[in-house]
C-alpha cells in the first residue's frame, strides 16, 4: 500500500471546482510522468484515469470551498506515480458504486455515464479510496 512507499518528490497544486479544470491536472502530470520516465502508454493511462477522478471530485465532491487538492509522489527508482485527489465534500459510500452495464445504455437516452471507478481501476497498478463526511481522497498509483 502506499504508506509505505518511500518518494524522491512531492508535487501539489490546487484548482476549482469548475468545468475543464481536469485539463491543467493532466497537463502537469503527463509532464512530471515524462519527467520520471514513464513510457507514452503509461503516460495516457495516467491521464484517462486522472480524468475521471478529477472529474469526479469536481461534479461530485459537494465541497464547501469548492477547491480539489491534487498531490503527486514522485519516484524514480523503482518507478512509481502515487496521485492524490481530494475534496472536503460530503463523501460518498463506493460499495454503492455499482459497475455499469453497457447493455442497459445502448440505445436508450439514459445518462451514458457511471464508468469512472472502473476505468481508474482498469489503467492503474493501485486505486485507493478513503471517504468520509468530511471528504473524499481517491489515490492513484502507476509503477513502471
Amino acid at each position: 500500500m502506499l504508506e509505505s512507499l518511500t518518494f524522491d518528490r512531492i508535487d501539489s497544486m490546487i484548482v476549482p471546482m469548475e468545468p475543464d479544470q481536469e485539463l491543467q491536472v493532466v497537463e502537469r502530470a503527463e509532464n512530471l510522468a515524462l519527467e520520471l520516465g514513464f513510457g507514452r502508454d503509461q503516460i495516457d493511462e495516467i491521464k484517462l484515469a486522472l480524468i475521471e477522478a478529477v472529474i469526479n471530485a469536481i461534479e461530485h465532491g459537494r465541497s464547501v470551498e469548492r477547491m480539489v487538492h491534487i498531490s503527486f509522489a514522485l519516484r524514480k527508482k523503482p518507478l512509481c506515480m502515487a496521485i492524490a485527489i481530494g475534496d472536503l465534500g460530503a463523501g460518498f459510500d463506493p460499495a454503492s458504486v455499482q459497475n455499469p452495464d453497457i447493455r442497459e445504455k445502448i440505445g436508450k437516452k439514459v445518462r451514458k455515464r457511471g464508468w469512472g471507478l472502473k476505468i481508474m481501476r482498469s489503467l492503474m497498478d493501485e486505486v485507493n479510496i478513503e471517504t468520509s463526511e468530511k471528504g473524499t481522497r481517491i489515490t492513484l498509483v502507476k509503477r513502471g
